[in-house]
């Protein structure tokens, strides 16, 4: 249930619905970016709606939210995929991450309390364990978390570690 939440509050249009094409979407959603989805893979919409006992019209609400979040690209008159990642993309996107995290960290050691800073190093000592662990998993997980309560100290430079994880 944390990673979901974690997950959507991440997605920007990913609002809060109880709607079946939601519920659809945040299933893809997860299993995109926990990989069990490949980049490539395509997304039978026939199938889904079978899956979900549905029509096939929410399955394309599903893959309408999915594509406006970057997750499956949708050809006309093909079938929707999982959209590919390249590796130019994946370095790029390290590069802007490292220099962003940078500039986060200077502000939130420069204005944050004693006790905040702690909470902060309380949950990268848990993903120092993840990684000794070689828990992929549970360190994707903790570091989403990690830069929710980074995201949080940022936004009131009141930061409360215990609240975003």
């Amino acid at each position: 249930m944390l990673r979901e939440q974690l997950l959507f509050t991440a997605l920007r249009g990913a609002q809060g619905s109880s709607s079946l094409p939601f519920a659809m979407f945040q299933e893809l959603a997860l299993n995109i970016v926990e990989g069990r989805l490949p980049p490539g893979h395509e997304v039978n919409s026939a199938e889904l709606a079978r899956r979900f006992k549905t029509s096939r019209t929410p399955v394309r609400e599903a893959l309408l939210l999915l594509e406006r979040e970057g997750l499956v690209v949708i050809p006309p008159r093909r079938r929707p995929y999982v959209s590919p990642v390249t590796l130019a993309q994946v370095r790029e996107m390290y590069e802007i991450r490292a220099s962003l995290y940078s500039l986060v960290s200077e502000l939130v050691v420069a204005r944050a309390s004693d006790a905040e800073r702690a909470g902060l190093t309380a949950l990268q000592r848990q993903l120092e364990t993840d990684a000794d662990a070689g828990d992929v998993d549970a360190y994707f997980w903790h570091n989403v978390g990690f830069r929710a309560a980074e995201r949080a100290c940022r936004a009131t430079m009141s930061c409360s570690a215990g609240s975003a994880v």
